[in-house]
């Protein structure tokens, strides 16, 4: 009788992988706990002026320098990275895990990104995160389009099989289609096109977050639904939800303008527009559309820093007014949707303990400082208070008398 051997369908290598994608994650765990204990460990953030080699790495730590919290995080996923498995032999184990590796650290960048983030709220802002989130997404989308363009030219290279043949698998040709997506965003995420058409990036870089999320759990193979795909999912609807849960309509109250000498505007918002209870310095966001509206979803909103308390009975925005007629600019009459309170990039440790404060800003910026001058001067703690506004001209120092809580940065 003849005997016959069963080979497996993929391979041996096929879940070659799957450890390593656990590995990633919980490097990924690791380092957030790291972020949550640094500021506690560093108390009082270190002078970047010192000789000290060590207080000035201690300081670029505390300031979220993307340089080194990259190599942190990078180090430990780079070392395991080739092992076991022969280069020559199992080149598209390595080729695989580089597209694994790009989708678990999707989960680490969505949760630095998380707004409002009540992990690290008490010793962070989310501006803290802004570099390092800009690096990890580019260096994510970096690795998975080698990932897609090495496959590539393995197909290309390799007599046994066709290119087309490959490509056109529908597993692999969703692939092709997040590579070139990323090839796009990282085209559109360069600085002068990103100036050229803000909104054009903004769309991009959402559906391309969005396919990343959800096609490459299609594309991948052997699954990643568990847990990475779940966790993905979770965080976006996060995000989402939050987005639709803290926005209310409202309209605008009055606008006072004075175009002949100034571009600093004052728009004044019903006290509902905001949430009861909010923190000094701490930003909203303005869109014209509604939240059923499509465009709610796909286009950027805009920022506009609060210039009032929450003990202020209307909402104060101080803002520079663009001339150029594509710019957004408030109209009365009109009807806005504005997104929750952002926190201000001013530790929530800072707002409590601080006992010397100088407070130096320029034009509209006011709208930052005057909160935050007012909200000292409240507390009463401060064992020196100073406010510098830097002004182009006698007409911006209007800003003041047109608020709809006057008041006067004299006042005692």
């Amino acid at each position: 009788m003849e005997s016959y051997e069963l080979s497996k369908r993929h391979g041996e290598t096929h879940f070659a992988n799957i450890k390593y994608g656990y590995f990633v994650l919980a490097v990924a765990f690791f380092y957030l706990v790291f972020l949550a204990g640094l500021r506690k460990i560093v108390s009082g953030k270190p002078g970047g002026s010192s000789s000290s080699k060590w207080r000035k790495f201690l300081y670029q730590l505390y300031s979220m320098n993307p340089a080194i919290h990259l190599t942190i995080i990078w180090i430990p996923l780079l070392i395991p990275f080739y092992h076991h498995y022969s280069l020559i032999q199992n080149l598209t184990v390595y080729l695989k895990r580089l597209g694994r590796l790009s989708y678990v650290l999707l989960t680490l960048n969505l949760v630095l990104n998380l707004r409002p983030n009540w992990i690290f709220r008490k010793d962070y802002t989310y501006t803290d995160f802004i570099p390092l989130h800009k690096w990890l997404s580019r260096i994510i989308v970096l690795v998975a389009t080698v990932h897609g363009i090495l496959f590539l030219i393995y197909w290309a290279l390799d007599d046994t099989r066709s290119t087309t043949a490959q490509i056109l698998k529908y597993k692999n040709f969703i692939g092709l289609i997040l590579v070139f997506m990323s090839l796009l965003l990282a085209v559109f995420s360069a600085g002068p096109m990103r100036r050229i058409n803000y909104a054009l990036f903004y769309i991009l870089h959402n559906v391309t977050l969005a396919s990343l999320v959800l096609l490459t759990a299609i594309h991948a193979r052997p699954g990643i639904n568990f847990p990475y795909l779940y966790i993905n999912i979770t965080l976006l609807a996060w995000q989402a939800f939050a987005k639709a849960f803290y926005a209310r309509r409202c309209d605008v109250l009055d606008k006072i303008t004075d175009y002949k000498n100034t571009n600093i505007v004052n728009v004044h918002l019903p006290r509902s527009a905001v949430a009861e209870t909010f923190e000094p310095g701490c930003h909203i966001r303005i869109s014209r559309y509604s939240r059923l509206n499509p465009l709610f979803w796909l286009l950027p909103s805009h920022p506009y820093t609060v210039a009032s308390l929450p003990s202020d009975s209307k909402v104060d925005l101080i803002l520079s007014e663009n001339k150029h007629p594509r710019s957004f600019k408030f109209q009365l009459g009109v009807e806005y949707t504005v997104s929750r309170s952002f926190v201000p990039a001013v530790p929530r440790t800072c707002l409590e303990n601080a006992k010397r404060v100088c407070i130096v800003c320029g034009g509209s910026g006011i709208s930052f400082g005057l909160p935050l001058y007012r909200h000292f001067k409240e507390q009463g703690s401060t064992q020196f208070l100073e406010i510098v506004w830097i002004v182009r001209n006698k007409y911006q120092l209007k800003a003041l008398e047109n608020l709809a809580t006057p008041l006067s940065l004299e006042e005692d």
